[in-house]
């Protein structure tokens, strides 16, 4: 592989990452019992809850599901400004 191509193969593989990570429809459809449900229909199942909401509780969930996806993006940012230099993007 070229040098050039590796910062825009690591963008396309955080895009993917991110994508498949923010999936609600998918695995809403094809699993059937909570246990292996991703936290994405975790979380949105506890606002979806009859009653009043544990706002706090939502939150963590969500700080929870947003770590990961900062830790990639830190580790690949330098990968995803090559990318858009390479590109011409201005």
């Amino acid at each position: 592989m070229t040098p050039m191509s590796m910062p825009a193969l690591a963008t396309i593989a955080l895009f993917s990452f991110v994508s498949h990570w923010n999936d609600y429809f998918w695995p809403l459809v094809m699993t059937d019992s909570n246990p292996v449900r991703p936290l994405t229909l975790g979380i949105s199942m506890l606002r979806e809850t009859e009653g009043i909401s544990n706002w706090h509780i939502i939150m963590a969930g969500n700080v929870t599901l947003v770590i990961p996806i900062l830790l990639v993006y830190l580790i690949c940012s330098k990968q995803i400004v090559k990318a858009f230099v390479y590109s011409g993007i201005k």
